[in-house]
């Protein structure tokens, strides 16, 4: 055998029932690729047996001698790892590592970002990259320069996360160091995590009890910031005319720091009152806090709403209350039909036909009580030209067995009034009201939508059980539009529009990391004209509309498609669109449509900490299954890492893969015992991000492996 490969010995003598070692040494001469093939012959002591041979495939590379150092050693992998470990955010942690040039000359060095999907020798498929990403680790100075002869050279690496780095998961980047002489590459991964601002509200719920109409009352709560770097917060709220009122409605949180919120109440009218008051934080998601008030005057007392009965009140027992009315819910409390439970809750008591036959109320074959439910039918008003109205009547019918009362709860406009403003509905019977309109302009369209409460008349004839008096009104939308327009105007009358029905503002999916977010929204033409519209976006470019114009027939629909591009944004988004009307800008016919959306690239999956496998016999098998879930806004690549020991006995299919939005995944763990003991280790489970973005979860296995009984059957033969 020639050189670079030398065996030793080349020859010898192996006993019967022996082995014999064989030394292999490879000097390698060149910086190349070596391969051979060594043939030993072997012949017995017998003259007449033939000689046997066995043939062996030696390969070899030559490379240079090593002449960099580094500090910290590189690991197994051939790669040194910087742990920068848990900072906040705007916080800055400096690692460092060292190299030793062993050669008396100067060397040039290289120290650059490694791309996703880059190898150390050059470009390479990968399925993520980090186009348009913030990076979070920097080099300190020079990135390039001269290792000089039989010194060392220190290179610092800084992280510092910004605002948009997403709290509570890894974050990780690769450099590689080379130089210009062969195999001498190297490459830096730098690992750090993000502790998040943990925001946080004093109260779930503001009782403002009792506030008499046309007096006002305010409450006070915290929120709390226990992180290490400040957030960002935007209340989620209707708008000014809501008789609910928040100070302030977004703003900045300190780290370690509280702000104080105050929440006003100004009811309008003698109703209960119950809103959800929500709090976007940054990063972190949604806090709600539910907001309930009552207000009485000096005709019109409804009962008190207490936190219990929207703890207590399931939808059922609510939608029976509200139909029974007072009147009915009173008799069938005194026939013993309804009854107080605990916690003031009413529970029907099953009766049978017999036995309600002498009931005050009616009832079904089943024994169950009737309910006369309201109709909550939509009203509309139009006024069009061509009749040249300026006032209509709208109908209103009552389904009920009792009064109610009606209360036009929204300011009076100046262009549309409704009259009468507040008035009694009978029990099955109607009330008309007239609307007017009053345009103080030409060649413009007006829309206006008046609300109206409807709730059931309290007589003060008899008093009602307090704990049971829980019934909200009713609540009627009017919408009101019409089209003022003179023969005088430069180009034809067009048709004229009596109303759109489009329901702003339109809320986007949460956003993915570098993704896009979609919503959609429907247009309807409810008149018996023809409509041609144009939908006009603003200057920003990230929002796409499909389609943008069309025309629709009496009574059509049509869903519209809005696309919103990420730019990482920090804040909420809010965008806007005008929907123009029949191509006639100049009568104003326009509606602004708000979208609104959240950046979400947060990662965020879930699954069980712990399992536990059933006893199983040794050389038997025990499977079971496990379920991840993930609530990310966009694809996680998941990996199970398992210890070579520990897969002698566990094994998880799939072990790697990709994880789909909003989804989940099903595994299937393999237990296999090899000895009679208990088995008990931790797996980790690492998902990971497009933005390379990771986070790790443990979870705890434990086992047990058990000998089997042997049974034995006997049989009889028969001769």
């Amino acid at each position: 055998m020639e050189a670079p490969f030398t065996l030793s010995p080349a020859q010898g003598r192996v006993d019967p029932g022996r082995a014999l070692a064989i030394e292999v040494t490879f000097h390698p001469s060149n910086v190349a690729e070596y391969q051979r093939r060594a043939v030993a012959v072997c012949e017995d002591d017998d003259p007449d047996s033939l000689p046997k041979s066995l043939s062996i495939e030696l390969r070899g590379w030559g490379r240079c001698a090593v002449y960099l150092l580094y500090q910290p050693s590189p690991g197994p992998s051939n790669r040194i790892d910087l742990d920068f470990g848990v900072i906040a955010k705007k916080q800055t942690a400096v690692r460092s590592f060292a190299v030793f040039n062993t050669l008396a000359v100067n060397v040039p060095f290289l120290f650059q970002r490694k791309l996703y999907g880059q190898g150390a020798n050059g470009p390479l498929q990968c399925q993520w990259a980090d186009v348009g990403m913030e990076h979070a680790f920097q080099p300190v100075g020079s990135t390039s320069g001269t290792l000089k002869g039989q010194t060392w050279t220190e290179i610092p690496i800084a992280f510092r996360p910004d605002d948009s780095t997403n709290g509570d998961t890894g974050l990780v980047e690769n450099f590689i160091f080379s130089s210009e002489i062969q195999d001498a590459s190297m490459t830096i991964r730098c690992v750090g995590q993000v502790e998040s601002s943990s925001v946080s509200a004093s109260v779930d719920l503001l009782n403002f009890g009792l506030v008499f109409l046309h007096q006002s009352s305010s409450l006070h709560f915290k929120l709390d910031n226990q992180g290490l770097s400040s957030t960002f917060f935007q209340f989620d709220w209707a708008g000014s005319t809501d008789v609910f009122q928040v100070e302030p409605l977004g703003g900045n949180i300190a780290a370690g720091q509280s702000v104080l919120v105050t929440v006003h109440f100004h009811p309008l009218w003698p109703v209960l009152y119950r809103r959800l008051l929500r709090c976007l934080v940054h990063n972190e998601g949604v806090i709600s806090i539910d907001v309930i008030g009552t207000c009485h005057s000096s005709l019109v007392q409804p009962p008190l709403l207490e936190p219990c009965h929207l703890e207590t009140f399931s939808k059922q027992e609510m939608k029976e209350l509200i139909s029974m009315g007072p009147r009915m819910l009173k008799d069938q409390v005194e026939c013993g039909i309804l009854r107080v439970h605990t916690n003031h809750i009413l529970e029907r008591v099953v009766r049978g036909p017999e036995q309600a036959a002498g009931a005050s109320v009616k009832t079904d074959e089943n024994g169950q009580v009737e309910r006369f439910e309201a109709e909550t039918l939509p009203y509309q008003a139009w006024f069009s030209p061509q009749q040249d109205a300026v006032t209509q009547t709208v109908k209103m019918t009552s389904q009920a067995n009792e009064p109610l009362i009606v209360n036009w709860t929204t300011q009076q406009n100046a262009i549309f009034r409704v009259e009468p403003a507040s008035t009694l509905l009978p029990p099955r019977g109607a009330v008309g009201f007239t609307v007017t309109f009053s345009p103080d302009s030409s060649n413009l369209f007006f829309q206006w939508q008046a609300t109206c409460h409807l709730m059931y008349e309290f007589l003060s004839s008899f008093q009602l059980v307090e704990e049971f008096q829980v019934i909200p009104p009713f609540c009627l939308n009017l919408s009101l539009s019409g089209h003022c327009a003179t023969f005088n105007a430069r180009r034809d009358l067009r048709p004229s529009l009596h109303y759109i029905d489009i329901k702003p503002p339109i809320t986007f999916r949460q956003f993915g990391a570098n993704g896009r977010s979609f919503a959609t929204f429907v247009v309807t033409n409810p008149t018996a004209n023809t409509v041609m519209y144009r939908l006009e976006k603003d200057a920003e470019k990230s929002l796409f509309i499909s389609p943008r114009f069309g025309v629709m027939e009496p009574g059509d629909h049509r869903l519209i498609v809005a696309y919103l591009s990420s730019c990482r944004p920090k804040a909420l988004i809010s965008k806007e669109l005008s929907l123009v009307l029949n191509d006639n800008e100049d009568s104003d016919a326009t509606f602004p449509v708000q979208f609104r959306a959240f950046d979400d690239s947060e990662i965020r999956v879930t699954m069980a900490d712990t399992l536990i496998f059933p006893d199983t016999f040794l050389n038997l098998t025990s499977q079971l299954p496990f379920e991840l879930s993930s609530g990310s806004a966009f694809p996680l690549r998941y990996k199970w890492y398992v210890l070579d020991t520990v897969g002698r006995y566990l094994q998880v299919s799939p072990s790697s893969g990709l994880l789909i939005s909003h989804d989940s995944l099903d595994f299937t763990f393999t237990f296999k015992p090899y000895a009679v003991q208990t088995y008990q280790t931790d797996l980790v489970l690492r998902v990971t991000a497009p933005s390379a973005n990771f986070l790790s979860l443990r979870l705890s296995v434990t086992a047990k492996g058990t000998l089997g009984h042997l049974s034995v059957e006997r049989k009889t033969l028969t001769l």
